[in-house]
């Protein structure tokens, strides 16, 4: 159960950091490109609560194996 749980978390966590990337190229190339546009501001405030999601399945994640890891070792 909790092995499924953790799978499915790093899926999430793996999609979150594809998103971060894409978003952190796609700043550079315009904050480079000089622009600032409504969009850009968009972009970086979608890119900061993808962050914070990121985090919070890190902490998730965590969580999830050292219970698996507490149960593994019988200190349920």
């Amino acid at each position: 159960m909790y092995s499924t749980m953790l799978d499915k978390v790093y899926a999430a966590i793996t999609e979150e950091e594809i998103f971060l990337q894409k978003a952190d190229a796609e700043i550079a190339k315009r904050t480079q490109a000089g622009e600032q546009s409504a969009e850009l501001s968009q972009i970086k405030a979608k890119r900061k609560k993808f962050r914070k999601e990121y985090l919070c399945l890190m902490d998730q994640a965590r969580r999830l194996e050292m219970r698996i890891d507490q149960l593994t070792r019988g200190e349920a």
